[in-house]
C-alpha cells in the first residue's frame, strides 16, 4: 500500500511469547523504523472472501494455522498522520493494546480497544494534529486478528494548510460495523 509500510515491530520493541500469543513492549528506539523477527515469525497473508488480510504470526510460527493473528503487527505512515482506520478481520470479543508514537519513537498515547468485532475501526488525533508516525498493535483475541483496507486521512499540510494544535489524548472509536460475520478462520 503507498502510504504506509508493515512490519511485525518497531526496532527496539519486543515480543514475549504469552500462551499462543505475543506481547509487545512500548519501547521503539528513536527515529522509528520497522523491524522483522526470525523467518516465519512476522507476517502473513491469506485471502478472506476475496481480499488480502494482514496478520501478525504467533509464536509457534508458520506453518502452525494457530498462530495466524496471533502476533504482534506494526505500521509506519509515510507522511504523519491525524486520522486512519482499518477493518479489523476475525475479531471475537478479545482486545488489542494500540500504541500510536511520533517519528522519533515517542510514544503520544497508549489505547487499549475490547470487544474486538469484524468491524471498521478508526482512529482521529484531537484537534487535528498531523504526528502519528506509526502504530504498533498486539491482541488476546482468541481467534486471532487481522488487518484490512486501511485508510489514511489526506495530508492537508502538503496543500499548505495548517491544522489547529491539539492535544495528546487520541480518539479511538469503531465506526460501522461490516454487513455479514466474516469468519477469521474457515470452518
Amino acid at each position: 500500500m503507498s502510504g504506509a509500510s508493515f512490519a511485525e515491530r518497531f526496532a527496539g520493541q519486543t515480543n514475549t511469547p504469552s500462551g499462543g500469543l505475543e506481547v509487545l513492549s512500548r519501547t521503539p528506539t528513536a527515529s522509528l523504523s520497522l523491524a522483522v523477527s526470525a523467518t516465519n515469525q512476522n507476517l502473513n497473508v491469506f485471502i478472506n472472501a476475496g481480499s488480502q488480510v494482514l496478520t501478525g504470526l504467533g509464536p509457534s510460527g508458520f506453518q502452525d494455522f494457530d498462530a495466524i493473528g496471533e502476533g504482534s503487527f506494526a505500521i509506519l505512515f509515510s507522511t504523519d498522520q491525524s486520522e486512519f482506520g482499518f477493518q479489523l478481520v476475525g475479531g471475537n470479543g478479545g482486545s488489542a493494546t494500540i500504541d500510536f508514537f511520533l517519528r522519533d519513537g515517542l510514544l503520544i498515547d497508549h489505547l487499549v480497544v475490547g470487544g474486538l468485532a469484524d468491524a471498521f475501526y478508526g482512529f482521529s488525533r484531537e484537534g487535528g494534529t498531523f504526528d502519528i508516525a506509526g502504530i504498533s498493535i498486539f491482541n488476546d483475541d482468541a481467534a486471532g486478528i487481522g488487518f484490512d483496507n486501511l485508510k489514511l486521512k489526506h495530508d492537508v499540510k502538503s496543500e499548505g494548510t495548517v491544522p489547529e494544535p491539539g492535544t495528546v489524548l487520541l480518539v479511538g472509536a469503531a465506526l460501522a460495523s461490516l454487513a455479514g460475520r466474516r469468519r477469521f478462520f474457515p470452518s
